[in-house]
């Protein structure tokens, strides 16, 4: 069981790292004008879920009611690089009496952008973040990312419905030295949780990993 002090540390982590990134926009402010677009969103839905525990037989199926409210914010830079920061809530209510364990919530955060965010003339920063916490196993293959360019592809698998953290986060920072020659530094960090009491026994275990790089590239044209 991880100790209350490693959980803040943790916590600090995320807090401190999602600061800095949406920090972002408000120093390249100085250097050049930035579109700020807010789109908050809400969803509403009735629909029929099959098996809603997941279960390999004697399946529970229930109408349900889904309630997604979210905010989403987008920043434009002059030239063109937007960066993506997005969170929501999702709470599903199962209506029949056996399928009512099931019912479930997920917070979802994620921060993106199109392409490097200019710093500097010569120096640019490329941010990567998310967020999944879910008692699904649907929601959390959904919403997991893949293919992102910083942060390692995470190992999808079906925990049933045990609440599971997921968290990662990378950056990278690319300096023009001259027309012809640039450096690269990044890293990345992710980490997965299970805080529920009943994974006692299962054989779930927090997991964690970290990296980093340094690259030089030189352009022959």
């Amino acid at each position: 069981m991880r100790s209350p002090g490693c959980r803040q540390r943790v916590w600090r982590r995320f807090i401190l790292l999602a600061s800095a990134v949406a920090m972002i926009p408000t120093a390249a402010v100085q250097a050049a004008s930035v579109r700020l677009d807010a789109i908050p969103s809400l969803r509403i839905a009735e629909g029929w879920y099959s098996n809603v525990y997941n279960a390999s037989g004697d399946e529970v199926s229930s109408p349900g009611t889904r309630v997604s409210p979210g905010i989403a914010f987008k920043f434009t830079s002059a030239d063109n690089v937007t960066l993506h920061l997005s969170g929501n809530y999702e709470k599903v209510w199962y209506h029949d009496p056996e399928a009512e364990e099931a019912d479930y919530n997920t917070w979802f955060f994620r921060l993106d952008s199109t392409g490097g965010w200019k710093l500097t003339p010569t120096l640019s920063m490329l941010p990567s973040v998310y967020y999944v916490n879910t008692t699904n196993s649907y929601r959390r293959v959904q919403l997991l990312p893949s293919g992102d360019p910083l942060v390692p592809p995470v190992t999808i698998t079906n925990y049933g419905d045990v609440k599971s953290q997921d968290f990662g986060g990378g950056l990278s920072f690319e300096y023009l030295v001259s027309p012809n020659v640039s450096m690269g530094l990044s890293g990345n960090y992710v980490e997965r949780r299970f805080p529920d009491d009943n994974v006692s026994g299962s054989g779930l275990k927090d997991s964690s990993q970290a990296g980093g790089g340094v690259s030089v590239s030189y352009s022959v044209s």
